[in-house]
This record gives structure tokens, sequence and C-alpha cells, in this order.
């Protein structure tokens, strides 16, 4: 075993052991898929509630992050510079991040449909819930992956709120790692759509894309329409 592999080996057992403190069983099968695609994604078809489910568990966890790498660092720097703005700007802050907790995993469900119907067009086998649950299992194993580097993050998250320190550098390598996993849940997600569809290559890459082009394309139009209207300057 090289030293790449025995550091990954040592990743792992981390998420493992965070894992096991967490009192959601299901949290296992997330890391299975990331490991595992196509086999995981067979053999752990639920509905779309449970799926559901566990969005809200993902992000209810997220939401603790928040908390600590955001929330409670800028109620302290404004208690320093602003007293009298803590109460409203920590009310608008936390009613953010509470309506974003509320409202993402139902706009994942809208967007899983979107997905399926581009899916059926290209000839998709799956039914709705099959398709739900290859959409969803890459951003429910890629967060378990990352849960250790978000922890690890929070810290380094403080230094944002301390005026003199130059506290861009340290988010780079965090930034760069959770790049390169969004880019692997495109392979996950590839890869389910193709178990689970029983795709080609290129309907597979159609049925990820395809939504994604279209509504950044709507987007675009937007923020046109916007600008032409005098909305946006």
């Amino acid at each position: 075993m090289g030293e790449i592999e025995v550091w990954i080996a040592k990743y792992m057992e981390v998420v493992d052991k965070i894992i096991s403190y967490i009192p959601y069983k299901r949290a296992g099968v997330w890391k299975e898929f990331f490991l595992n695609p196509a086999g995981t994604v067979r053999k752990n078809i639920d509905g779309i509630m449970p799926r559901m489910i566990d969005l809200y568990v993902i992000g209810g966890i997220g939401l603790i992050i928040s908390i600590f790498s955001s929330l409670i660092p800028y109620a302290i720097s404004l208690l320093i510079t602003a007293p009298l703005a803590v109460i409203p700007a920590i009310g608008i802050s936390a009613a953010i991040i509470l309506f974003s907790f509320a409202i993402t995993p139902l706009l994942t469900l809208l967007y899983a449909l979107f997905e399926f119907v581009v899916a059926k067009i290209l000839g998709g086998k799956a039914d709705f819930t099959v398709h739900f649950n290859a959409s969803v299992l890459p951003n429910l194993s890629t967060f378990i992956i990352l849960l250790p580097v978000s922890i690890i993050e929070i810290p380094f998250s403080w230094l944002y709120y301390i005026p003199v320190v130059l506290c861009f550098a340290p988010s780079f390598p965090f930034a760069i790692v959770g790049a390169i996993v969004g880019l692997y849940a495109l392979y996950l997600k590839f890869v389910a759509f193709k178990e689970v569809h029983e795709f080609g290559t290129l309907q597979s890459i159609a049925t990820i894309f395809v939504p994604i082009i279209v509504l950044v394309i709507i987007a675009i139009l937007l923020v046109v329409l916007f600008w032409a209207t005098g909305l946006i300057s």
C-alpha cells in the first residue's frame, strides 16, 4: 500500500469515527455509496420521504456547523465593532440560515424532478423514486466524506472576523478539496444514472448537464431582464 492509500485509509477511519457519533444509522450508506456507487444505488432504494429526511439530516448538521463557523464569530465581531447592530444583524443571518435549511431539500426534490424529465426523454428506465435515490445519494455521500474537513475548517473560518488578519490563504486548501470532491460527486451521479436508467454514457452525461445548462441560461436571461427593466444596475 502506497503512502497516498495509507492517508486515504486513515481519513476514512476518521469518517467512520464521526459516523459512529451521528445518531442516524443511514449515514453509513452514504459512505458506502461514495466507495461503491453502482452497487449501493441498486440495493439501497428508499422512498422519497426517507431520502428527504436524509437531506434534512445533513442540513441540520450543516446548520450546526454554520452556527459555529459563521454565526457565533460574526456575533462576537459585531459586539466588538458595532454592539448596537448585533441583534438585528444576527437575526437576519439566522433567518437566512434557517430558511436555507428549510428550503434546500425541497429545491433538491424539484431539481431531481427536472432531471427525471430529461432522463425519461432520453429513454431512462427508472421510476422517480429510483431516480431520486440516484440523484441525492452523491450529495449525501460527499457531505459525509467532507464532514471531517468541514469540522477542521471551523477554527480557520473565525479568522475572517479578525480585521487585522489576512486570512484568505487558510481557506484555499479547503476550497481545493471541496472542488475535487464536488467533481467526484458528478462522477457518482453519472455512474448512478447509468445504473438505474440503463443508460449509455452520453445519455447519463446529458441527464446531468442539460438541467444545469438550462438553469444557467434562465439565470442569465433573468439578470438581463432585470437589468433592462432597471430592477438592477
